[in-house]
């Protein structure tokens, strides 16, 4: 299991920043002890946020220390809560941006787990062509069709054409989602 975005957000809600570093896991892990006076050990904590692997199915006692740490009895109940927030809704994250209004010529680049780097270059409708990419399966000149760009969530292509050859669609940042967001 790795959170989700709105799983995350509330966790950066309660402790009071964003988690991005190693150092910031730590620093929850001792958060959550000093208020549940329970212990859910740093690298838990960084498997369930997709920093380190592998993924595996945290205890359910775990996932109650960190509902109790966000203000709720048992996981269970944190889950209801989350659900009556609009986990799923016809609702646009604030900090999308939605491809096809970018200018021709645009430049978009993102960084997403683990040490993957992509720049791409807008060529109308939603269009892109990969210009550089870095340990990623898109390759140079690749032509992505993506709908829309949000921090910490995944990068959906509709689909990749390489060569003359359509790819099929393409997901990039399962894991934690697109950081490093940058358009120009």
């Amino acid at each position: 299991m790795i959170f989700s975005s709105p799983i995350r957000q509330a966790f950066e809600q309660v402790f009071g920043q964003a988690l991005r570093y190693p150092g910031d896991f730590t620093a929850l892990s001792e958060d959550v002890f000093d208020k549940t006076r329970e212990r859910v050990s740093v690298n838990t904590m960084k498997r369930l946020f997709g920093i380190i692997g592998p993924e595996v199915e945290p205890r359910q006692s775990t996932l109650d220390i960190l509902a109790r740490y966000l203000g709720e009895d048992d996981w269970a109940a944190f889950q209801a809560r989350l659900s009556g927030k609009g986990n799923s809704d016809f609702e646009k994250d604030p900090r999308s941006v939605d491809a096809a209004t970018l200018a021709v010529g645009a430049q978009v680049s993102f960084r997403y787990h683990p040490d993957r780097k992509v720049t791409m270059e807008h060529l109308g409708a939603g269009r892109f062509r990969i210009m550089a990419s870095e340990n990623s399966k898109l390759k140079a000149d690749d032509i992505v069709t993506v709908r829309s760009f949000c921090p910490g969530y995944p990068l959906s292509a509709n689909s990749v054409v390489r060569d003359g050859v359509d790819l099929g669609p393409f997901v990039a940042g399962k894991v934690a989602g697109l950081a490093d967001l940058h358009i120009d």
